[in-house]
């Protein structure tokens, strides 16, 4: 498993990435697999290249993201508002919300593995540039989805039509984002900003009256949206915000645009954010916390690149030692942005790094065998469907 902290990257990052470069990204951190992600990587099947050809394209997309320890799929972004508004709280701490979690009891203890998703087992397919029809079919879709999308042209068209003569309106991000604010956080008006959560985001009439009696219960006593369902606010905030900037041309009217905002709709459940988009390069850091770090993708791949060379160059011992013992921290002789962000996030790895560690004898490793064979048999039955139950 990686030791570094969970990192996001969208498609401009990855596919600037090396095959070596990619491996030690999953190799020092967490990288989650988005479903935007997957769609964009599958969208290419249906994209001219300059060279090569498409399914070529797709599946070294798809190998550099399956690569590695760290790479597991982050459940959608509808499926937690969905279960935020019926109820089920979503964390976001910085940590991936992981798809296909399999929960196994052994000799009255509770374990839990992270079994290889459909997803997973999707991309591996298309590494190998194995695609079914529907999946082609698919891909054409979605090109031409994308490339004839008028949403934002009907935003700005919206936006002008109801917009007063001689109204001052934000001219930069950071105002969008204070009048975003102002609208949704007022004390007066926070059923309006529940009934616009529950609008956005098409909620069923169940959902609506379930979050509704929740929310005016002796429990929350109309709690501020923004507390109450904190990542269907997040996502609400950062859509109204998006659409707010088009509108009066803060941003641009790119038809992807409306793509690329999915990425940052994950921001919650990661520590660092990658990307080369102009989109985000303006957005991402306004919705990031203070702890969360923004790496533009460049600064990302030269810092990669440093570390594929000096894994190139001793290959032998890397070989010889494994790579989780001979690279489980970047090499102290080097200084990139991957060192950067290690200390930010463990500023005691340095020490951890130069520190010798103890062998395992024989008998303390057969004692811990002895322990953890009855769990590993029982994720094996929970894998053949026997025992175990899947969850989120």
């Amino acid at each position: 498993m990686p030791s570094g902290p969970a990192l996001l990257y969208d498609k401009s990052a990855i596919q600037r990435l090396s095959k070596d470069e990619a491996r030690w990204l999953s190799h020092f951190f967490i990288t989650p697999i988005t479903p935007v992600y997957m769609r964009e990587v599958l969208g290419n099947l249906a994209k001219g290249t300059k060279r090569g050809s498409p399914e070529e394209a797709v599946a070294s997309l798809a190998a550099r993201a399956r690569d590695g320890f760290g790479n597991y799929l982050q459940i959608g972004s509808r499926s937690l508002i969905d279960q935020e508004i019926l109820g089920n709280p979503v964390t976001m701490d910085g940590r991936p919300m992981v798809a296909a979690e399999r929960v196994v009891t052994s000799d009255g203890e509770v374990g839990a593995f992270i079994d290889e998703s459909e997803e997973e087992r999707t991309l591996r397919r298309w590494s190998e540039r194995v695609f079914s029809d529907e999946e082609r079919e698919r891909a054409a879709l979605y090109r031409a989805e994308a490339k004839g999308n008028t949403t934002l042209q009907t935003i700005i068209q919206n936006f002008a039509r109801g917009r007063t003569k001689g109204m001052a309106y934000p001219t930069t991000l950071e105002e969008v984002v204070a009048a975003v604010d102002a609208f949704l956080d007022h004390p007066g008006t926070q059923f309006r900003t529940l009934k616009t959560v529950l609008e956005l985001f098409d909620q069923p009439q169940g959902s609506v009256k379930h979050v509704r009696a929740m929310w005016t219960s002796n429990t929350y006593r109309r709690t501020p949206i923004r507390y109450f369902l904190p990542y269907s606010y997040y996502c609400t905030r950062l859509v109204l915000v998006f659409r707010y900037a088009v509108a009066l041309g803060v941003l641009g009217q790119r038809p992807t645009n409306t793509i690329d905002l999915e990425y940052l709709l994950y921001l919650p459940f990661c520590r660092v954010f990658s990307s080369t988009d102009d989109l985000h390069r303006s957005l991402a850091p306004l919705f990031m916390a203070p702890t969360q770090r923004f790496v533009d993708g460049d600064t990302l791949k030269a810092g990669l690149a440093e570390l594929a060379r000096y894994y190139c160059d001793h290959e032998e011992e890397l070989r010889r030692q494994g790579s989780m013992r001979f690279a489980e921290y970047p090499p102290l002789s080097l200084a990139t942005c991957v060192h950067e962000l290690y200390d930010h996030f463990d500023p005691q790895w340095r020490k951890r790094a130069i520190e010798p560690r103890e062998p395992i004898s024989k008998e303390e490793n057969d004692r811990i065998m002895a322990k953890l064979r009855p769990k590993i048999e029982a994720f094996e039955r929970a894998r053949q469907g026997v025992g175990g139950k899947r969850g989120i």
